[in-house]
């Protein structure tokens, strides 16, 4: 009979302490022996399957998703008494390369809080930000941003900006999770949010039935409508439509005025497999901006 994965643990514990260091990882602070182990499995399914620590998740296996990124610490080889502190993804990271860094230290998701032992303030202000919605994401944006505060304890926002470009999530949307992040950086308090208008905050003219193209507050400005209204039209060939906007504005445009065609927006592309056939195929927007 197979042991379980609570079973599994304790004998790992038991043979960390009963057998030379040489072989051991450090875990969330707990040593544990690999020696009789694949050096080549992934540190991801050494996580999971082996330590039972399922905060850490897994999607791709190839390092584009980021659900995975766990944060590894060791010592510098090249300045002694310098520490690197890196996000990784686990997936991609073999637990052998563990034993060839001095004093190595890996941190998952489990070791920063929970709701019965108290939120880490990363965790804390995704939250409030409702930056999290089915949550398979959240684990890897939350170790992500631990690592650049390990690193840095004050980033602008264009720091914490470029350093999700490994993170993706499929169904929150990015910007109540880079709100939450970017509260952390420098000039977070006043400008984290911008000046960028939120799609359910688009206000239609009565005049002209689009979106509206004030050019200030004032109320006594008029109205002014894009001279060319296919203006971000890219390409067109056998009813299929390819847009490329080049502001907000453009792009609301578009919205409204396919908002019963059904329109796919690109970026990544990420969900092609995933919803093959079921969004359109005519209307494209590839979002550039």
């Amino acid at each position: 009979m197979a042991d379980s994965p609570t079973r599994t643990l304790q004998t790992q514990r038991w043979k960390a302490c009963r057998e030379p260091r040489k072989y051991s990882v450090n875990v969330n602070g707990a040593h544990f022996n690999i020696a009789d182990l694949d050096p080549q499995m992934s540190l991801n399914e050494y996580l999971r399957s082996l330590l039972n620590l399922c905060g850490t998740k897994f999607m791709c296996y190839e390092g584009g998703c980021g659900a995975c990124i766990v944060v590894l610490e060791y010592d510098d080889p090249g300045n002694t008494g310098k520490r690197v502190v890196k996000s990784v993804n686990s997936c991609l990271f073999p637990i052998g390369s563990l034993l060839s860094m001095k004093n190595s230290q890996v941190t998952t998701v489990e070791a920063l809080g929970s709701v019965k032992t108290g939120l880490n303030p990363i965790q804390e202000r995704l939250a409030s930000h409702n930056g999290s919605q089915c949550g398979f994401c959240s684990p890897g944006f939350v170790m992500q941003m631990y690592g650049l505060l390990k690193n840095n304890q004050t980033p602008s926002l264009q720091q914490v900006e470029d350093n999700f470009d490994g993170n993706i999530c499929r169904c929150t949307g990015y910007r109540p999770i880079l709100d939450a992040m970017k509260s952390f950086a420098v000039e977070g308090d006043s400008r984290q949010k911008g000046t960028l208008t939120d799609i359910e905050e688009l206000k239609i003219c009565k005049k002209t039935g689009q979106p509206c193209l004030r050019i200030g507050p004032d109320e006594t400005v008029g109205c002014r409508r894009s001279e060319d209204g296919n203006s971000a039209l890219f390409f067109k060939k056998d009813g299929t439509q390819w847009f490329q906007p080049t502001t907000l504005t453009e792009l609301f445009m578009i919205i409204q005025e396919h908002q019963h065609d059904g329109i796919k927006l690109l970026n990544g592309d990420t969900a092609k497999g995933t919803f093959r056939g079921i969004v359109s195929d005519r209307f494209y927007v590839h979002l550039m901006m």
